[in-house]
């Protein structure tokens, strides 16, 4: 496999591994993953694909069944979780699977190939849209509370969420025409790839590095700015202050039960906000080192092609679509009391 994101740098390392395979002796062009490196990332990758699909799943059932859960962040939230499940899927399963193939190998024909990368960059972009816009109707129910009754609730939410979806689809349509797959050299063996020649793609990554990434991070980053400024003022309005609690409990997703009891609701909300900074924070961080190394790769003729450093940005890009469901349960009172719930139901039956 070559471009996806479950070899997720390969796209810009030539196809030869040095001592990370082995090859057969009769066939000297087919190489496997040596033994150490297949094991290690089949028990790392096979952990954050159980974890992040049993808990994504967990995150979208609660969502849907109860009605106390039925609130505009939440629905941004289930987004997440979705988008989440379709790069594990997509992406975190077969990279499960490929560990014990034979390197670069793809067996199931073109359509598949273009269809798993489609699917990959779809959950991926559809992963930071669903956080940007979360942080967006955050901004509106803090900061500009008359405005929040009329744009954050659950129906506006869904028709957001909608509009992400399909911008996302045809965002990431390109990449059903620009992979296949083709025979590797001096082999009868496919792999997936480029359909066109790799110098042609620089701008797609570029493109991709700024409107997926870039732009969402500072996006996130000024506005929780601003929300932390207007939390943590010294000197807060109560008149105003009276007017969020109105509108932050009947529209916004997280009514004042949501985090625990006792508390202010100012503090409640600096719970909140603490919980989606760092959902953001991951998703940032968690994602840099796959950023930096295409775009190291894409300029320079020398790349780099160290398989085990390889695996350790795969592994910080599928952990981002496991780790969301964890934070929810440790941070949220309401989700964890829904959490509790759902599995004790499942033990009763």
């Amino acid at each position: 496999m070559d471009i996806h994101i479950s070899t997720i740098v390969a796209s810009y390392v030539n196809n030869t591994y040095g001592a990370i395979t082995t090859s057969s002796p009769i066939y000297p062009f087919i190489e496997y993953y040596e033994l150490s490196y297949r094991i290690i990332g089949t028990i790392i990758m096979s952990i954050i694909f159980a974890v992040g699909f049993i808990g994504n799943i967990m995150v979208v059932i609660v969502v849907l069944r109860s009605k106390s859960m039925h609130s505009s962040t939440n629905c941004y939230l289930v987004s997440l979780a979705v988008a989440d499940l379709l790069l594990l899927l997509s992406a975190t399963l077969p990279t499960i699977i490929e560990f014990h193939l034979i390197v670069d190998e793809f067996a199931a024909g073109t359509s598949a190939c273009s269809i798993m990368v489609f699917v990959q960059y779809l959950g991926f972009n559809l992963s930071s849209l669903s956080i940007t816009a979360l942080t967006a109707e955050r901004y509106i129910a803090i900061c500009k509370p008359m405005k929040a009754q009329f744009i954050c609730s659950v129906g506006r939410a869904k028709k957001i969420i909608a509009a992400l979806w399909l911008f996302g689809l045809c965002y990431s349509a390109p990449w059903l025409g620009l992979s296949h797959t083709r025979a590797k050299t001096n082999s009868h063996l496919e792999e997936c790839t480029f359909r066109l020649e790799r110098k042609y793609y620089l701008v797609y990554y570029l493109t991709d590095l700024v409107v997926m990434y870039l732009i969402p991070v500072l996006a996130n980053i000024i506005l929780y700015a601003l929300i932390s400024r207007s939390l943590y003022r010294s000197n807060p309005i109560s008149a105003a202050f009276n007017v969020k609690s109105r509108f932050i409990s009947k529209s916004s997703s997280t009514n004042s039960s949501h985090f625990g009891y006792g508390a202010t609701l100012q503090s409640r909300m600096q719970v909140i906000i603490k919980m989606l900074v760092i959902v953001v924070g991951l998703f940032a961080v968690l994602w840099l080192p796959y950023r930096l190394y295409v775009v190291y790769n894409s300029f320079l003729e020398k790349r780099l092609e160290d398989i085990w450093l390889m695996l350790i940005c795969r592994t910080m890009v599928h952990a981002n679509s496991a780790i969301n469901p964890i934070l929810y349960n440790a941070m949220s009172i309401k989700f964890k009391r829904a959490f509790k719930k759902l599995c004790s139901c499942q033990n009763k039956r």
